[in-house]
């Protein structure tokens, strides 16, 4: 269906990035869509592999990330955008336990998710084991598939510390997640790392009361009201006891859930990225970029695809007049006049210090190569 797609008629080309779609290719990649010559924006779903992220930084017009923790990671210029969110149906409490064969008396703490060694759910069902008149519901898995050797621990260890008090979902379809969250009193996100966690939103769009590990993402949103945080096991315990207690802080925690759906809707993060696009394609249709020094006229500027021979820096182009020059930007600048060198990232020193002397006099050199006479190709 892509390939049926007139590049013509693009016109910007939008990348969803996580680490584990792209096998380590983004170079590759992001290269072959540079080429397009199209505008490009890319959302950062995971951040922190600084080689990877200076690649798609380096290649984007703008990049979106989803927090202000993803944003200080990331290393490089980013917009935030929050991930966006649906108010989901629910069902009453008394037919989701009905339909899952537990007595609606039971105060059922909850889990629903992607089941791997970084979600923590070793500590849940520790928690959960020291609050006697509790059962435990945990949802999800291993993408669909029949489960890992992790899984099976932490089963193991349901039966160990949990006899007859846990009940595993295994992969719920997106129809019958409506029972699922319905059925939990509140839900537990105990993971020991992420960035941000759609299993997570996926229960505050259901209005579920959720307490989450204490983590930077998931501490921003309990800063907005949205859930409350934990550290470590025994302060697990006594906010899974406070909340089963005490249904006013509960129905508390529940509106706040709501607030944030609402704030956060998917009709307002659409407009958000709209607005985004708007200004990339007004950036790009200001066209010329003048850089100025002594000597060194203006010209236009433009990015093209990334330099083969440097994985981490594009080129760029610089055209006066019918003569174009091909920069390409490393670590260092050399300056031939005054033979002098200087750090520079993303383009961004656009005249020598030394002399003055704009590009047009300037070859930007590939590492451990030395700059050739510039009346040679420079």
């Amino acid at each position: 269906m892509i390939d049926q797609i007139p590049v013509s008629d693009v016109d910007l080309i939008h990348v969803q990035e996580e680490y584990g779609l792209y096998s380590g290719l983004e170079g590759g990649f992001y290269g072959g869509l540079k080429r397009l010559g199209k505008p490009l924006v890319s959302t950062m779903h995971a951040v922190g592999n600084l080689p990877i992220d200076r690649v798609i930084a380096d290649a984007s017009d703008k990049v979106i990330v989803h927090n202000e923790f993803c944003k200080r990671r990331f290393r490089f210029k980013s917009e935030i955008i929050p991930h966006g969110c649906k108010p989901a149906e629910t069902v009453p409490r008394e037919e989701a336990m009905k339909r899952l064969g537990i007595d609606a008396r039971v105060p059922l703490v909850g889990y629903c998710g992607f089941i791997g060694a970084a979600k923590g759910l070793e500590n849940l069902i520790e928690a959960v084991s020291k609050i006697p008149d509790s059962a435990l519901l945990i949802g999800g898995g291993w993408h669909t598939g029949p489960g890992t050797q992790y899984m099976a621990s932490l089963n193991q260890m349901t039966q160990t510390l949990l006899p007859h008090r846990c009940k595993w979902l295994g992969f719920v379809p997106e129809d019958e997640l409506a029972t699922a969250y319905s059925a939990m009193s509140i839900v537990v996100y105990p993971s020991v790392y992420s960035t941000e966690s759609g299993a997570l939103l996926m229960a505050l769009s259901h209005g579920k009361a959720v307490i989450a590990n204490r983590i930077a993402p998931f501490r921003e949103k309990e800063k907005l009201g949205a859930l409350t945080t934990f550290r470590g096991v025994n302060s697990l315990v006594k906010k899974i006891r406070l909340l089963l207690r005490n249904e006013k802080i509960r129905a508390s925690l529940e509106e706040g859930a709501r607030k944030y759906v609402e704030a956060n809707s998917w009709e307002k993060i659409a407009e958000r990225h709209v607005n985004l696009y708007k200004t990339v394609l007004g950036e790009v249709e200001k066209g010329a970029v003048k850089l100025k020094g002594r000597g060194a006229g203006d010209f236009k500027a433009r990015r093209a695809s990334p330099y083969p021979a440097c994985a981490y820096s594009p080129k760029l182009c610089i055209s006066e007049g019918s003569r174009t020059y091909t920069l390409s930007c490393t670590i260092r600048s050399w300056c031939h006049p005054c033979s002098r060198r200087w750090k520079t990232y993303n383009h961004r020193s656009l005249v020598c210090p030394g002399s003055g002397i704009g590009r047009r006099s300037i070859f930007w050199g590939v590492r451990g190569k030395s700059p050739p006479p510039l009346d040679k190709g420079g």
